[in-house]
């Protein structure tokens, strides 16, 4: 994604680039404010580093731990007791997590990244204590596994609950009356504007904006009943007014080019998107071997993948009149009897030259099924993105982890206009 900055009355230009989607970023003198939306988790804290977890109804479980940071990650450790046996870890790379907040932002800390970790169990386990080694607090959140369903586990005895938002940062500008926002679009295609607006308490509350296009058109937008988000948080500490939920406009540009101005009375943040109406679309490269069907549930739409092996590389080539992007779907493959995520290392290579090394990791699939291979379960899906020069080129997948297999789907697009 490429971003072009015009310091010429809050301007932007949009032109055409590789990506269909594209975040627009009128220029204005304050910094914008940054809104994390994501998943809502719940963790918990252990109370003096020790709390205590029934686990009596399930096969494994997955400890995610998270440090709470105020100035410097220190290294800590786990010791956990079961009545299988105890034992102990340490979690040494502990940084700051740039895309997680804690949703109450008196806690004064910031939460670092998940680590996680994998317990199995016997069927005499059934409760599991644990205790914190460091000199920083440490906010614990526990998965139990069973027949394949996941289940979080709440504390034996309830301490207090903490909850992080954990997901993406988006820009968003706050929409003046008096200094407009202006967006210049060159392309016919769609802009898309997302809408908060800063609320103090949970009362719903109404707002609107207004546009107007060069040609002299004005357009009303408004919004009714707002509520606050649960799901997203600004990431200042010094905003102490929470996110409404977003309201999503969508105008379609067909005349270009086009000024749009942007104005409201009220505190609301936009962010504007646009989406290029000419289609960049994705076609799969062939693969030599035999293909192995996947089907969706309920539908008869038929995917094909090829199965990459250990020690078996699986080659393509890529013939690239001009400068281009490889996407590659990868899924994981299970048997029933497995019931934790699986975690596999896969390198991508040119010439015998590692060009990176991706580890990923994934869960069984609940929307695809094999149609001729009732004994394995797909995994859900990894993408995996890279640029491709111009001229032909021939390129080699490795699965790096010994005693697992995976299903690659490759597809190309080419960048016409070489930007």
């Amino acid at each position: 994604m490429k971003r072009k900055l015009f310091f010429i009355s809050l301007l932007v230009q949009a032109s055409f680039v590789f990506s269909q989607w594209r975040d627009l970023s009128p220029v204005v003198k304050k910094t914008p404010v940054q809104v994390l939306s994501g998943k809502r988790l719940t963790y918990h804290s252990a109370k003096k580093g020790r709390i205590s977890f029934p686990v009596k109804a399930y096969d494994s479980v997955l400890l995610y731990t998270r440090e709470r940071i105020d100035g410097k990650a220190t290294p800590y450790a786990i010791h956990y007791r079961l009545k299988s046996g105890d034992n102990r870890y340490g979690v040494k790379r502990v940084k700051k997590d740039r895309h997680a907040f804690y949703a109450d932002k008196s806690i004064g800390f910031y939460p670092s990244k998940s680590h996680r970790k994998t317990l199995r169990l016997q069927p005499e386990d059934e409760l599991l204590e644990l205790e914190v080694e460091g000199s920083n607090p440490v906010d614990m959140r526990l998965v139990g596994y069973k027949d394949g369903k996941k289940t979080p586990v709440s504390p034996l005895h309830s301490g207090k609950r903490i909850t992080i938002i954990s997901g993406r940062k988006n820009s968003y500008y706050k929409l003046n009356s008096k200094i407009p926002a202006k967006i210049h679009v060159d392309e016919s295609g769609k802009l898309i504007v997302y809408t908060r607006v800063r609320m103090r308490d949970r009362k719903p509350v109404s707002y609107g904006f207004s546009y107007k296009t060069s040609d002299g058109r004005v357009k009303y937008v408004n919004v009714s009943k707002a509520v606050p988000s649960r799901k997203s948080i600004y990431t200042s500490r010094k905003i102490k007014e929470k996110p409404s939920v977003y309201h999503k406009t969508v105008i379609e540009l067909d005349a270009v080019p086009v000024d749009i101005t942007f104005h409201s009375k009220n505190p609301v943040d936009a962010r504007f998107v646009w989406k290029s109406g000419k289609k960049n679309i994705w076609k799969p490269i062939a693969i030599k071997d035999r293909p192995i069907k996947l089907k969706v549930r309920g539908k008869n739409t038929i995917r094909n993948y090829h199965r990459l092996k250990p020690g078996q590389p699986m080659s393509f080539t890529v013939p690239a009149k001009h400068k281009g992007e490889i996407r590659i779907l990868v899924r994981g493959e299970f048997t029933y009897d497995m019931f934790s995520d699986n975690d596999y290392i896969i390198q991508l290579t040119e010439k015998g030259k590692v060009i990176k090394t991706y580890k990923l990791t994934c869960s069984k699939s609940g929307k695809l099924i094999y149609v001729d291979d009732p004994s394995r379960v797909p995994g859900t899906l990894n993408k995996i993105y890279f640029k491709v020069p111009h001229g032909m080129r021939r390129y080699e997948l490795r699965m790096n982890s010994t005693d697992k297999t995976a299903l690659i789907r490759i597809e190309y697009k080419f960048n016409k206009f070489n930007r």
